[in-house]
């Protein structure tokens, strides 16, 4: 019910961002509603699921329930960490001929992310690729840190937008 750039995300709105971003790049335009009783979340998880946006190989083997795979809401002080972000949001553009500015990134220019103690490091070196993140000065994309609202909505300019996509000088490739 506010703004808050400066506020962190929870898994559930990422969720909901990923869903409409998709659904906007692909040219879909299914029912996103919550259905009677449901979480106002959930039915973008479950499109977020079904289209390979959100994966979790618990869910798949029917060890938990896709509402249960995750602290969807952030109680307790649980956001969303960057990771988790990049995964998701690396998803979302499924479309075959989509725009890749820096495809030659080696993931050791992202020190924080190559050293191999990063889950998702394959998804952000594919937003590094793409033009949507380019980390800190040193491009560190710093994981296991919580997001902001404004860094998701930058990202998510730059999955709308190919103008808006950051290309690497070629120094830093």
């Amino acid at each position: 019910t506010k703004f808050a750039p400066e506020d962190n995300v929870t898994l559930a709105e990422i969720a909901v961002i990923a869903a409409k971003v998709n659904a906007n790049l692909s040219g879909n335009n299914p029912e996103m509603s919550a259905k009677n009783g449901e979480k106002w979340y959930m039915t973008y998880v479950k499109y977020c699921y079904e289209k390979g946006i959100y994966q979790n190989e618990d869910v798949d083997n029917g060890n938990m329930k896709l509402e249960d795979a995750e602290n969807w809401l952030g109680a307790y002080g649980r956001y969303a960490e960057r990771h988790e972000v990049a995964a998701m949001l690396s998803r979302c553009d499924q479309r075959q001929n989509k725009f890749i500015p820096n495809p030659n990134v080696p993931l050791t220019n992202i020190s924080d992310v190559a050293n191999g103690n990063s889950a998702h490091a394959d998804e952000i070196l594919t937003l590094y690729r793409m033009g949507v993140a380019v980390g800190d000065d040193n491009m560190d994309f710093h994981p296991y840190d919580y997001i902001k609202r404004a860094e998701v909505a930058a990202m998510v300019n730059r999955l709308m937008h190919d103008e808006n996509k950051i290309e690497l000088s070629k120094g830093n490739l």
